[in-house]
């Protein structure tokens, strides 16, 4: 396992016990911050990454940091470690973001394997944001006709269709179409489907 993991916890020997089990059993960059706001202070200049996270703290509960990090970077993935590991306080963490809860004393192998599972997680919404970024770039370079002649199409609809649609002849479509599909630098609706999903323009089925 790649990726970062930042563990925030005002016990001294629980960061230390964390610390040298992410070291010394994964291959992890490790950051320890001893209460929610030495990590939210820091927070702006943060890698993205997995946050192992106490609930019980004093000063800004675990609670708090996961409703602010999930306001202002909800590209990590928090992962809690509580000695009150309850249904109550485990709905209410998971309504708020966290990836999973652990109930201290945790086992060692389920705390790994729960690292490992964030850390896919995170690498794949990675994969899907740059995804999804790339596409709308791409997309961003249609005119507003062109655009309007990829969402009918995607949707569905043949170019006599879209032609009645938007109120234009069929050979007009056409050649919104093929300037549309040269400029997203593709061959096909199927493709142009794929990339209208990945941008986000329609919903999954």
């Amino acid at each position: 396992m790649k990726g970062v993991v930042h563990i925030v916890d005002d016990d001294l020997s629980m960061r230390t016990s964390l610390y040298q089990l992410v070291t010394t059993r994964t291959h992890m960059l490790v950051r320890t911050f001893r209460s929610g706001d030495e990590f939210l202070n820091a927070l702006p200049d943060l890698e993205r990454g997995i946050v192992l996270l106490d609930l019980d703290m004093p000063g800004m509960s675990g609670v708090d940091v996961l409703a602010t990090l999930r306001a202002l970077r909800p590209d990590f993935m928090p992962l809690i470690v509580t000695g009150h590991g309850d249904v109550a306080t485990t709905v209410s963490a998971m309504r708020l973001g966290a990836f999973d809860v652990i109930e201290k004393p945790f086992e060692i192998a389920a705390l790994l394997r729960s690292l490992e599972q964030a850390m896919a997680k995170l690498e794949w919404d990675s994969h899907l944001h740059d995804s999804a970024r790339a596409a709308r770039e791409r997309i961003d370079k249609l005119s507003d006709r062109e655009r309007e002649v990829l969402l009918l199409l995607v949707a569905g609809h043949p170019n006599k269709a879209v032609a009645r649609e938007l109120g234009v002849s069929p050979r007009t479509v056409e050649g919104h179409r093929a300037s549309m599909m040269a400029k997203l630098e593709i061959a096909s609706l199927p493709e142009a489907m794929r990339l209208a999903y990945a941008a986000g323009l329609i919903p999954p089925a």
